[in-house]
């Protein structure tokens, strides 16, 4: 049953065209090369739902986010599918989402979750500075620098076009707030040959550096999202067991974690992740997505103790289309490029839920989660709940931005470097 508190609140707990040319090859090439991980490096962990589950496990963390993120019904949104009109009165709420929005942290759930075991990962080895890359606009890219700054490691972002909107020039000054480095190419390819650059010369120097790459996808950051789909479980005691799971997929590591975490509950093939894409379709596929789920497992998998390892279910990633539908068809106009349906999803979750999304990645999922919950209606298929998994991780960055020593309090992006400047400029 329920609590009255729980009822009184409903929370638990606290495309563009392809490119065929030279350089997208090299790109290619060179992330493949870059993509190689090594192992995570072994010692004790605080508790999580991980070492829970699963007590040898020894992977190295740090501690981003202090509380679960919430696991909330839509019930405003469910009864607008309905057409106003209420569900059944002895049926429990069907729509959920998870909060990772307004998790309880220094930079925000989605992007900490990974960074928790990054950044762990990166103090295990004795590392005293961090590299990562990302499009101009990277969250990943604040959020890494803001932590590595609290943790005393020095930061250098490898940047990379996107089209420039009043969030990416936020996130620019965001990122020069820091304190960490920022380098700036105007092709794709330029910016994976400086970050091959930057880690060859980091491996012949006196400097320990940690690569990071974008997003936080690689076997050790998509730990973070296992990790949480293993808290979902802990939480959803007292919710439907979800049968289909809603999230975004850009590089892939946060699909990837879940659809790993979902394997290691013993949940395999009765909750299926629906990965909506919304990068190109060059940078993500589902066959790379699966390689990454399966990588996040075996790293967990490698980390326990032989009498744990025993009890780990066998998981078929590459294959199974029960687990796993990767949905194409809500890209838009391309990565980082809004369209009138995802603003108006985004105004809609605002005006009857109360919820913010983004316009770059939830926002589209969010279209495909209506699209599919209204399919799901039609059949009748609502005894099983359907969740949405929020990875928009706002953080109050305009804070920030005002309390950093700017040259020009009125001009700030004048310490921006230079390339980057003409990004604000009126008719930039």
């Amino acid at each position: 049953m329920r609590s009255r508190a729980t009822e009184a609140t409903g929370r638990i707990g606290p495309r563009p065209r392809r490119r065929r040319d030279s350089s997208v090859a090299l790109a290619l090439a060179c992330a493949a090369l870059l993509a190689l991980a090594a192992p995570p490096a072994l010692g004790s962990d605080p508790s999580t739902p991980l070492t829970r589950a699963f007590p040898s496990l020894r992977v190295k963390s740090v501690s981003l986010v202090r509380s679960p993120t919430p696991l909330e019904p839509l019930s405003n949104l469910e009864r607008r599918l309905r057409g106003g009109v209420a569900a059944p009165t002895d049926a429990p709420p069907w729509l959920w989402i998870k909060r990772d929005d307004v998790a309880d942290g220094v930079v925000g759930g989605n992007k900490a979750r990974k960074l928790e075991f990054l950044l762990g990962e990166a103090r295990a080895r004795g590392a005293t500075a961090i590299v990562t890359s990302g499009r101009l606009g990277t969250h990943l890219g604040v959020a890494a620098a803001e932590a590595a700054r609290r943790l005393g490691l020095r930061a250098t972002i490898v940047l990379a076009p996107q089209p420039v909107t009043a969030e990416v020039r936020r996130n620019l000054l965001a990122l020069r707030a820091t304190g960490a480095e920022l380098r700036f190419h105007s092709t794709m390819a330029g910016a994976i040959v400086d970050v091959g650059w930057l880690r060859l010369r980091a491996l012949l120097g006196p400097e320990s550096v940690y690569y990071i790459p974008p997003s936080g996808t690689s076997p050790v950051g998509s730990i973070g999202y296992a990790n949480a789909f293993l808290e979902l479980v802990e939480q959803a005691a007292e919710a439907p067991e979800f049968d289909e799971i809603v999230v975004p997929a850009s590089t892939g590591g946060t699909a990837a974690g879940l659809l790993a975490g979902i394997c290691l509950s013993g949940r395999w093939e009765r909750t299926r992740l629906r990965a909506v894409a919304v990068t190109d379709p060059w940078l993500q596929s589902e066959w790379l997505l699966r390689w990454e789920a399966r990588d996040a497992f075996r790293a967990i998998r490698d980390a326990l103790a032989p009498s744990d390892r025993a009890r780990l279910p066998e998981c078929d990633f590459m294959t199974s289309s029960k687990a796993l539908t990767y949905v194409r068809g809500y890209l838009g106009a391309g990565y980082g490029r809004s369209d009138a349906a995802t603003d108006d999803t985004v105004k809609l979750l605002r005006e009857i839920q109360g919820v913010e999304l983004d316009t770059t990645y939830a926002g589209k999922a969010m279209r495909h989660f209506l699209d599919r919950a209204a399919e799901r209606l039609r059949d009748g298929r609502t005894r099983r709940g359907l969740l949405f998994w929020n990875t928009y991780a706002p953080v109050d960055l305009e804070a920030a931005i005002a309390r950093h020593a700017w040259s020009d309090p009125a001009a700030p992006w004048l310490d921006l470097p230079k390339e980057l400047r003409p990004l604000f400029a009126p008719a930039g």
